[in-house]
């Protein structure tokens, strides 16, 4: 299935549950709601009834109490037809549906009419009486009744009005169930779309993060195949990626071998022609003017610089191929810097720069490749003269250390959890200085900083040979600014044997200069 297929799957779900909710919990509510009304009406309806009767029966009290006092026929006619009107209401409350306690009041009320209406004598009986007196006797039991009917009348208007409120009393909790349930529906229906989305999400990430972290592999020269499984989007693009990948590695295979059978074949016709060049300065073909010599000159420094670029890119490429390893030994880390000093002493003497070594008195001895970290610490002098003014300084410093410094950057910070003793060197300049934007990616292969410092220009490899020779080592390089001005490169390098090797002091290089 693929991806765009997932999101419209998990996101339809989602929706349709959250619908199915709210339209079973709208279904339950307009049901409820219909119950209520028509039970309102019902015993609204019933209230309103026995509140007749009760009407009636007074009605009939009163015509019964002036046809006492009257005699008028009219009265009598006038209560035989509240009667009448009473036994229809009657019948049409018991015809209704009533609950028990209702049912139990209205049986009551009837039986009451029922006596009253055994009790009460004929009309012409009432009407041929002579006097108030007589037909105050003859009326009397009825009288009584009506008060006992009215008392009736009013425990079944009692009665519907507790079973409406009882009622009401069921038809909220039954809202309140109703509720609960919506809500339980609700949260069933959220947490699957929750669900359903999370795994979407997963089965999108999963691949993404393959391929993120392929990218990076690649972005360290490793060109290994990532695994995308499926059949969708990202199985797809893991498939280009890895074609992608396969294409790169033969690219730089392609690069390796082109750098190092180009470097190596033009090391020795460069070393010729610095040769030939050497030799016309010295005069075996003839005098020379002074400006054929200066011209010269210019010449052989190109021819060194050139020189240096090959053997920088060779090393790049034995580096990439593994093919250095590194032979250690146990050297004293001052007589290293100080020979590596002297090689440079006669070009700072030319460009009027001084290189001051400054280390203790006892040896600093280090397990290392010897010429591998001379190779360092000549890239670094090397970059120190050429970025310098004339007339300045370079200090080449040694210390020894019982913990990491204080300036080493975070990404070098596991470099701590270590307890060997430590060396660190230090080769500071008096030039422009690096960018603090600059300072970590000046170690990366052939990135040139965008604000040079200024000096002779060149491809970015001297800094990279140099990172990859002292993590060989075990040790870290990185760049700070320089005090006042300037930068200082330091070299971290881990030395357990400075303990054993103290014992043996001998006499510091104090200075080479020009």
């Amino acid at each position: 299935m693929t991806v765009s297929g997932r999101l419209a799957i998990s996101t339809a779900l989602l929706i349709l549950l959250l619908v199915a909710a709210l339209a079973f919990h709208v279904t339950v509510v307009g049901r409820l709601a219909a119950s209520n009304r028509a039970l309102a009406n019902e015993k609204v309806g019933l209230v309103v009834q026995t509140l007749g009767l009760q009407r009636l029966l007074e009605t009939i009290d009163d015509s019964t109490r002036k046809l006492v006092v009257t005699g008028d026929p009219g009265y009598a006619a006038q209560g035989e037809e509240r009667r009448r009107e009473l036994d229809a209401g009657l019948r049409r409350i018991a015809s209704g549906e009533l609950a028990a306690a209702e049912r139990e009041a209205l049986a009551r009320l009837e039986s009451s009419w029922r006596e009253l209406l055994a009790g009460l004598p004929e009309p012409e009986a009432v009407l041929a009486a002579a006097t108030p007196n007589e037909r105050a006797r003859l009326l009397a039991p009825g009288l009584g009744r009506l008060s006992e009917l009215r008392e009736s009348a009013q425990r079944l208007v009692g009665a519907a009005n507790d079973e409406l409120a009882r009622q009401g009393e069921r038809s909220a909790a039954a809202l309140r169930a109703s509720q609960r349930l919506a809500l339980a529906l609700f949260a069933l229906a959220l947490l699957s779309g929750i669900a359903a989305v999370v795994l979407a999400v997963r089965a999108i990430q999963r691949p993404l993060d393959r391929l993120i972290a392929a990218t990076g592999r690649i972005a360290e020269q490793d060109f290994a195949a990532v695994e995308v499984p499926g059949n969708d989007e990202f199985s797809r693009l893991g498939a280009a990626f890895n074609q992608m990948s396969s294409r790169l590695a033969e690219l730089e295979l392609l690069k390796h071998n082109l750098l190092s059978h180009v470097s190596h074949e033009l090391q020795t016709p460069l070393a010729n022609l610095e040769e030939g060049h050497l030799l016309l300065l010295e005069g075996l073909a003839g005098p020379l003017t002074a400006e054929q010599r200066h011209h010269l000159e210019l010449n052989v420094a190109s021819c060194r610089r050139l020189a240096r670029l090959i053997s920088n890119l060779l090393e790049r490429s034995r580096l990439d191929a593994g093919g250095v390893p590194l032979e250690l030994a146990e050297h004293d880390l001052r007589e290293i810097a100080a020979a590596v000093a002297e090689e440079f002493a006669a070009r700072a003497a030319e460009a009027r720069l001084l290189i001051a070594a400054e280390s203790p008195p006892e040896p600093l001895r280090v397990a290392c490749d010897r010429e591998r970290l001379a190779q360092v610490l000549r890239n670094l002098l090397d970059n120190a003269l050429k970025f310098s003014a004339s007339g300045g300084r370079v200090a080449v410093r040694l210390r020894r250390l019982s913990a990491v410094p204080a300036e080493l950057p975070a990404a070098r910070a596991a470099l701590a959890e270590r307890a060997a003793p430590w060396v660190l060197v230090e080769v500071a300049d008096e030039g422009r200085g690096i960018p603090p934007s600059d300072r970590e990616r000046i170690f990366e292969r052939f990135y040139r900083s965008q604000q040079g410092r200024g000096g002779p220009p060149g491809v970015g490899l001297g800094l990279a040979i140099c990172r990859d020779l002292v993590e060989a080592h075990g040790g870290a390089i990185w760049a700070d600014a320089g005090l006042p001005t300037g930068s200082v490169f330091r070299v971290l390098l881990p030395a357990p044997q400075l303990a054993r090797a103290a014992r043996a002091p001998s006499a510091a290089p104090a200075e080479a200069s020009s």
